[in-house]
């Protein structure tokens, strides 16, 4: 289902193996998983773990990623599966759903049952369902989460909206792929104005224009309580883009904020950017498949070197180029805040690929770089292996569908000889040869702190470091532990910790 990711807040993204645009992070297959394999592995089945472990690159992936939670830090709260709805047919496109008609006494049956959480999917009230429903929540005080799709009429978003004035316990709402015009969105604006519960609102696939955009803005900077709001597939563009800048730029409670699958371009870019450098609140910012170029990504560059809050970015899908890579790689060099920077199939070459490296060489904040189908050659790719000589921070790097050959290969497997802090590292589709596989199979020798590896050679690269840390463990002696530095998942354990372990050997 296309759609808007919010999310991606968190270890990235899971797909599958034949999309090599994969962030290792969610993927699931670690080297521990690879210490189930036995002999019959050898003869060619594959660990189901790995078959499965893949990226979406999709910070940038599915609209439900936008769900995720909106309190805490957005970073860590991504929810890859999406809102947590137990509702498969939330994933089904409306050709393929069978709509169940719902009057107002089946409404009142599912209001009884429902607990705290109400999906009207595959559901078409009538009107007679939704004065039940508003009435319902006028004087609701359990029900937190409400999500209708594909079946919302002109009469049913009025009513909602009116009843939301008077809510005070419905914490998530989501209407996804309803058109919603602006009479609709204007109502909804007045009842954002009052209403002090709602956290998150999705409203992905609405079809408002300026007049409603206005009235969300004024929204925005009358409501400080709303944390995620999603207005992606909502063919925004730059014009009525730019009064909702303005709402975002006086807003001190949003959180999460996703305008992917838009129209914005260079203009919607820019006047986002300007609003960047105001807002102190904003942790996550969606603008994939937006049509920014170069121009556009150098004003969010800008505007990011004077933020101090923004920790997630994602600018995949565009055609950003080198001159919106090295943009962003001079950004590196002065922020401190972000922490993921989703880069997905933006047309980003060597150049940019280089200016990336140079500001992860410097950089002591990022945590998460996914660069997958982009145009980085051998040029590129050395810089960004060289970096991570240097930087001290990066645990998840995706490079998958890159021209990553084997000098490559060469230069990433000397990096990681030294380097101790990434985790996660995806070469899906690289397609390096026999050189480099010697030399990151030498690497993984002597790294344990790289815990997953993905690539086209994966089942013997996981064999190999199974065999390493094998060997490594059957000479380990106690004055070794107690004397070295011993690492586990990327930290490095207490004294008191190695005392206890050395007891067992």
């Amino acid at each position: 289902m296309a759609g808007d990711p919010i999310e991606e807040h968190a270890d990235d993204v899971s797909s599958s193996s034949d999309d090599c645009s994969t962030d290792a992070d969610d993927s699931g297959s670690t080297y521990s998983d690879d210490s189930s394999s036995t002999d019959s592995d050898d003869r060619g089945s594959t660990d189901s773990d790995e078959s499965n472990s893949t990226d979406s690159d999709e910070s940038s992936s599915t609209h439900s990623d936008v769900s995720s939670s909106a309190e805490g830090d957005p970073a860590d709260t991504h929810d890859p599966d999406g809102v947590g709805s137990s509702d498969d047919d939330s994933d089904v496109e409306p050709d393929d759903m069978v709509f169940v008609m719902c009057n107002r006494a089946d409404m009142l049956r599912r209001l009884r049952t429902c607990g705290d959480t109400l999906h009207l999917v595959g559901v078409t009230p009538d009107l007679s369902a939704y004065e039940a429903l508003a009435e319902h929540l006028t004087h609701n005080e359990t029900l937190t989460e409400l999500r209708i799709e594909h079946a919302l009429s002109d009469e049913g978003i009025l009513l909602l909206a009116d009843s939301l004035k008077f809510n005070c316990t419905l914490k998530n709402l989501i209407l996804d792929y309803n058109a919603i015009i602006d009479p609709g969105m204007k109502a909804m604006a007045e009842a954002l104005k009052v209403n002090t519960a709602l956290l998150k609102l999705d409203l992905f696939g609405a079809c408002f224009r300026e007049a409603g955009c206005k009235a969300l803005a004024q929204a925005l900077e009358a409501n400080q309580t709303l944390t995620s709001l999603s207005l992606g597939g909502c063919n925004l563009r730059a014009e009525t883009c730019r009064a909702l800048t303005e709402g975002v730029k006086n807003n001190t409670g949003l959180l999460i904020l996703s305008f992917s699958e838009n129209h914005l371009s260079n203009e919607g870019a820019v006047s986002l950017a300007k609003s960047l450098k105001w807002n102190r609140t904003l942790t996550g910012l969606w603008l994939a498949d937006n049509g920014v170029g170069s121009r556009g990504c150098a004003a969010l560059a800008e505007g990011l070197k004077e933020n101090t809050a923004l920790a997630v970015l994602d600018l995949s899908k565009n055609d950003l180029s080198d001159g919106g890579g090295k943009a962003l790689g001079s950004m590196l060099l002065l922020n401190r805040a972000l922490r993921r920077l989703h880069l997905t199939d933006s047309g980003i070459g060597d150049e940019g690929c280089a200016a990336l490296a140079d500001g992860l060489r410097h950089n002591t904040t990022i945590e998460s770089l996914n660069l997958a189908r982009n145009y980085g050659s051998t040029l590129g790719c050395k810089a960004l292996s060289a970096s991570l000589k240097y930087n001290e921070s990066l645990t998840s790097l995706v490079l998958s569908c890159n021209d990553f050959c084997d000098e490559c290969c060469v230069v990433m497997a000397e990096s990681l000889e030294v380097n101790r802090t990434l985790r996660h590292l995806n070469l899906l589709g690289t397609f390096f040869g026999k050189k480099g596989e010697a030399a990151m199979t030498k690497m993984l020798k002597c790294n344990f702190t790289l815990l997953q590896i993905l690539t086209d050679k994966d089942k013997k690269l996981s064999r190999n470091k199974k065999l390493a840390v094998n060997a490594v463990l059957q000479n380990v002696t106690k004055p070794m532990v107690l004397a070295n530095p011993v690492h586990f998942a990327g930290e490095e354990l207490s004294l008191e910790i190695k005392e206890i372990i050395a007891r067992y050997i």
